[in-house]
């Protein structure tokens, strides 16, 4: 699946987080679906601070929905 035209990908990766962190109070699951594919082409172009972003966009969404154990494990462990 290609998500922009060569050079644009950090744009498009910043954007899908971006969408996922605006609706993770109001969406939750739709904030799980760009995260994660935020995360997947992040992998794919070794973007870090994409892959951050959507794990934080991740792990801040478990916590909306109440999910505390698996946003500590997307969140916490990782610092340790």
């Amino acid at each position: 699946m290609k998500i922009a035209r060569k050079g644009n990908e950090k744009e498009s990766i910043d954007a899908l987080n971006g969408l996922a962190f605006e609706l993770r109070n109001k969406d939750p699951d739709t904030a799980f679906y760009y995260a994660s594919l935020a995360l997947q082409f992040s992998e794919a172009v070794q973007y870090e601070l994409g892959e951050a972003e959507s794990n934080l966009a991740t792990g801040m969404t478990h916590l909306v929905v109440g999910d505390i154990t698996e946003s500590e494990k997307i969140l916490v462990f990782p610092l340790n």
